[in-house]
């Protein structure tokens, strides 16, 4: 399964790159794009860190952390999950809704909350679709996928910090 994940990911980067804008891994190095980035990363620690403190059933609570384990959720899904929804599916959604961009951000982030549905609590649930709303805002913002990648990576990172 992972290995089709990674092929679809990279199959579909390799497609779509030269059709829709922002799927690509530029890396724009301006001072803007730093601080929403480290502005959004501060906000999704604080969303990691007030779910994990309200939530009755953590995740990753029964589990133990694994090398394969870390190398998914820090690299893998990540990546699988940003070319996947914030390239492929979001921009799709721009082509259909071409100057409606809060729609294109609820249409692919309610998408991708449904693939994070093993969270059933309420406020699990509201992390993950505000922290998708910010993913797709800093694809938006920054025109490209390394900085949502980025930022997922570390909020998959705070995830397992705070078991």
């Amino acid at each position: 399964m992972l290995v089709g994940q990674i092929s679809l990911a990279f199959f579909s980067y390799k497609k779509f790159s030269k059709i829709f804008s922002g799927f690509n891994f530029k890396f724009l190095a301006s001072k803007e794009n730093l601080t929403l980035y480290i502005s959004l990363f501060a906000l999704s620690l604080f969303q990691s860190s007030s779910a994990y403190i309200f939530s009755a059933n953590n995740q990753y609570e029964n589990s133990h952390i694994t090398i394969p384990l870390v190398v998914v959720l820090l690299f893998i899904a990540p990546l699988y999950e940003e070319v996947f929804f914030r390239g492929l599916v979001y921009g799709l959604i721009k082509l259909k809704f071409k100057n409606e961009t809060i729609i294109c951000y609820f249409i692919t982030t309610f998408l991708f909350c449904l693939i994070h549905f093993n969270s059933y609590e309420m406020h699990q649930q509201l992390n993950i679709f505000i922290s998708g709303l910010m993913l797709c805002l800093i694809r938006e913002r920054t025109g490209g996928l390394f900085y949502p990648v980025l930022l997922h990576s570390a909020m998959n990172f705070l995830s397992l910090v705070m078991k």
